[in-house]
């Protein structure tokens, strides 16, 4: 499965030739800023999650990193 903004024409002729290849094309959504839920007594309001987090500014939990076996 691909998943792409566009594909070239000639990509598309090219990825098509591979059986069982599934080609799709990531459409662009304007999400709402406020999203409205309900409840069983009521309705909330949520605001719609537009930030884009950074690899860099993530943080891992554990003193080990990924791929190491403990006591090595």
């Amino acid at each position: 499965m691909l998943i792409a903004p566009d594909y070239a024409p000639e990509a598309i002729e090219l990825l098509t030739r591979k059986k069982n290849r599934i080609l799709l094309r990531l459409k662009t959504m304007d999400l709402p800023a406020h999203l409205f839920k309900s409840l069983l007594n009521g309705v909330i309001q949520q605001d719609t999650d537009l930030a884009m987090e950074e690899a860099r500014l993530l943080e891992s939990g554990y003193e080990r990193g990924p791929g190491e076996r403990p006591g090595v």
